[in-house]
């Protein structure tokens, strides 16, 4: 049996490291189950379907208080917190805390970005907890290893986007258009991406999106001035040498923000869902996922919105993400590409998309995905089996 309790939030926001903005506190494994709508893009687990099984006990929403524990004699339960509240904590009782009782700090939403590292490892001095562990959704290899905590890390995105995107739909692959290649933040790499296809002459072979406006703005809840996705973060789009970045932006800048004329655009959560319109309809899907960290496998809604439509895809990310993302099932290509980073997987998908495939594979695959995100007990299990690794 595992037993996992929530240790009450100590601050009610926590704040995003790249904006002034304040957002809801972040999710652990007890909301996450019970679907609290007060937690960070709750609307990934709204009326969540998934129940643990009854080796796995999640406690209440109410939660445990800090000085209620405290007096608390030891036992076999983790109790989960937030790295901010963690952190924030008297010394005196944050001592208390990771030598009496099983802790568990977890970042389920952003993979594990969010841990400031210097800061843990600056209020642990001199301390050594009983078992501490950092649960999160990406897989770091060497930057989060720590003697003082052991990782566990799952892919919960994909319950999130089966979760968000629920349909019943059926399979078809009947593909019209080279590929769909969804981008919100221009990040230099989706740029790049971008701007290979244009130069290649295939963007007009393919359906994307590029979010990007010239002014920061002050509108928080406003989808195109969102501080998120503005010229003063991402401004390599302006600031390039690159004739081929260039000649992409002077073709397109007219067009930017480019959203998807079927979709809507208003809230961050329209970000996570997908069209009817796409089932199908694209030889690939490029996923331009988040990160390009050297093992940073952090698969988020980009990866899997694909599977369920019913789309081979290729993802555009770190070396080996695909081969990391086949340990959990999914089938992907196994192909050169996949060991390749940025820069280098930036031509090499392009020549890849474009190749002369056995279209029957290509649909077996897509089929194959497409069963497995309609699965709720296989998408259950992949974290289930994680979950149990916390007890050693």
């Amino acid at each position: 049996m595992i037993k996992i309790e929530k240790i009450r939030p100590i601050v009610p926001t926590g704040m995003l490291p790249y904006t002034e903005q304040l957002i809801p506190i972040q999710p652990g494994l007890v909301d996450i189950f019970n679907s609290n709508p007060d937690t960070y893009m709750s609307w990934y687990y709204k009326d969540f379907p998934f129940k643990l099984p009854d080796n796995i006990q999640i406690g209440k929403l109410k939660g445990i208080g800090l000085q209620e524990l405290l007096i608390k004699e030891p036992d076999d339960t983790y109790y989960e917190i937030d790295q901010e509240s963690f952190c924030q904590m008297p010394r005196r009782m944050l001592k208390e805390l990771v030598t009496k009782h099983k802790i568990i700090i977890y970042d389920l939403m952003e993979g594990g970005t969010y841990y400031n590292l210097v800061r843990l490892r600056e209020r642990l001095k001199n301390i050594q907890p009983l078992d501490m562990i950092l649960f999160h959704s990406g897989s770091f290899y060497g930057w989060l290893e720590d003697p003082k905590w052991r990782q566990i890390y799952a892919p919960f995105y994909a319950l999130f986007t089966y979760n968000v995107n629920r349909s019943k739909a059926k399979f078809k692959y009947n593909p019209k258009k080279l590929a769909l290649v969804p981008c919100r933040r221009p990040r230099d790499s989706r740029v790049k991406l971008l701007a290979r296809l244009h130069e290649k002459d295939l963007l007009k072979e393919c359906d994307w999106s590029l979010t990007f406006v010239t002014s920061p703005g002050t509108e928080y809840g406003d989808f195109f001035k969102s501080p998120n996705v503005n010229a003063q973060r991402f401004s390599f789009m302006l600031d390039t040498d690159e004739q081929y970045i260039k000649n992409f932006y002077n073709a397109h800048k007219d067009q930017l923000p480019k959203s998807f004329e079927d979709m809507p655009n208003v809230h961050f959560s329209d970000t996570s869902l997908i069209s009817p319109k796409w089932y199908g309809n694209y030889k690939f899907n490029i996923v331009t996922e988040t990160f390009d960290t050297p093992g940073n496998h952090f698969f988020t809604e980009k990866t899997f919105k694909p599977m369920m439509l019913g789309l081979p895809f290729v993802i555009y990310s770190g070396a080996n993400c695909e081969k990391y993302l086949s340990r959990y099932g999914f089938r992907t290509f196994e192909a050169e590409y996949d060991k390749l980073g940025y820069g280098e997987r930036t031509d090499a998908i392009i020549d890849f998309i474009q190749q002369d495939h056995n279209m029957s594979e290509l649909e077996e695959i897509a089929h194959y995905n497409f069963n497995l995100m309609k699965d709720e007990n296989f998408l259950l299990d992949i974290i289930v089996k994680k979950i149990a690794l916390i007890r050693q």
